[in-house]
């Protein structure tokens, strides 16, 4: 930002934060892996791996999830680079946003294939619990796996029931109903006769007035 000229403003400091949760997203997804790899080896061996057969089953964890995990940040980072197409006050309001977010976003893909695996074989130690031993993640499986074996089971209906709520959502954001259209042309009309006599001047304005009191007065002089 400062070999840029970004300055510290809402909007680039904006585009961090947006960008905070999809960074530490790989880092997570990429140690409860390795926690799974190693509880399996503990599982089949009766023992945890050490020295070189640790850092073997790290290896294995970050390479099955690893080219996921990068082109998935990669292409979030390249979502926001229409943003810079924007011009004059937009692109000027916006692009401190698009450059911090892209920015931070392809150094998460960067440190999540090369920082990452290493900081896991070096913390990542000592007994592993089994996930099931959690109450908290004994209920939330309880209450997930159902819904994902019907999902599969159903994909068709899933991909029908989806289409309906977009469907659905899009004919409630449609059109305003003809009132409102009539109300926007009246006011429309109304602002271009304000226009109309503001163009006009004083002069105009004072020849209505002097039309308004002529036919009062001819009224008065017939009464």
């Amino acid at each position: 930002m400062q070999m840029q000229g970004i300055n510290a403003n809402i909007m680039s400091l904006g585009g961090i934060a947006i960008a905070i949760g999809a960074m530490v997203d790989a880092a997570i997804v990429m140690i409860e892996n390795a926690h799974k790899h190693l509880e399996r080896y503990e599982a089949e061996h009766g023992e945890r791996p050490r020295g070189e057969q640790h850092w073997q089953v790290i290896g294995e964890a970050a390479g099955e999830v690893g080219p996921a995990l990068f082109f998935s940040l990669l292409i979030i980072t390249l979502s926001f680079l229409p943003v810079f197409t924007l011009q004059a006050q937009e692109g000027r309001l916006f692009a401190p946003l698009a450059f911090t977010k892209t920015y931070a976003m392809a150094a998460a893909a960067g440190l999540a294939v090369t920082l990452v695996p290493v900081l896991m074989g070096y913390l990542v130690r000592g007994r592993i619990p089994n996930e099931m031993r959690n109450p908290l993640n004994r209920v939330l499986i309880w209450l997930y796996r159902p819904l994902l074996r019907a999902v599969l089971r159903w994909p068709y209906t899933t991909l029908l029931a989806a289409l309906l709520v977009l469907v659905s959502t899009l004919i409630r954001r449609g059109p305003a109903p003809s009132s409102c259209r009539t109300r926007r042309r009246s006011d429309v009309h109304a602002d271009d006769a304000a226009g109309s006599v503001d163009r006009q001047g004083p002069r105009a304005v004072a020849a209505d007035r002097s039309a308004d009191r002529e036919p009062a007065r001819g009224r008065a002089g017939i009464r």
